[in-house]
């Protein structure tokens, strides 16, 4: 993977606080040990169900979004950042991991779509939309903490 595509090192600390703010109010909202009433306001939707119209503003919690928000930018600054010295390893080590996010990914959905049903699925649905990109993430720093000659001199020091 060439490294002229990914984020500056600098985005790597930002990202690991959203992602870890997205999921503590995720994990929070999921458990309802939140008070998310903080967050209702008018929200933009599209293509509502009850209205002829196309775009309205419309009562809404936000903290869900909030949440997703948080997590999807929190994803792409960690996983897609440069670490402080790029090789051919971590070059290795994303697209294995990124092969692994997806496998896995795709695992965990078809045993979804087998067992299933109704509002419960659709629930998983919307969790599963973030397995791919903290799958990856946690392989590559998996990889990067236990195969990176770098880092396996540090810890034998």
């Amino acid at each position: 993977m060439s490294t002229t595509r990914l984020l500056p090192t600098k985005f790597k600390k930002p990202g690991w606080i959203l992602l870890l703010a997205g999921l503590v109010l995720g994990i929070a909202l999921h458990f309802k040990s939140f008070p998310s009433h903080y967050f209702d306001t008018l929200w933009p939707s599209l293509f509502p169900e009850d209205e002829k119209s196309l775009f309205i503003m419309a009562p809404n919690n936000i903290a869900d979004e909030i949440a997703s928000i948080l997590l999807i930018v929190g994803i792409l600054f960690v996983g897609f950042s440069r670490e402080k010295s790029e090789d051919e390893f971590l070059a290795m080590a994303r697209q294995s991991s990124l092969t692994w996010a997806f496998v896995i990914n795709f695992s965990v959905l078809l045993f979804f779509v087998i067992f299933f049903r109704e509002f419960l699925f659709l629930k998983i649905l919307a969790y599963n939309m973030f397995t791919v990109g903290l799958v990856y993430i946690a392989r590559f720093h998996y990889l990067l903490y236990i195969k990176h000659p770098a880092i396996s001199d540090d810890k034998q020091n």
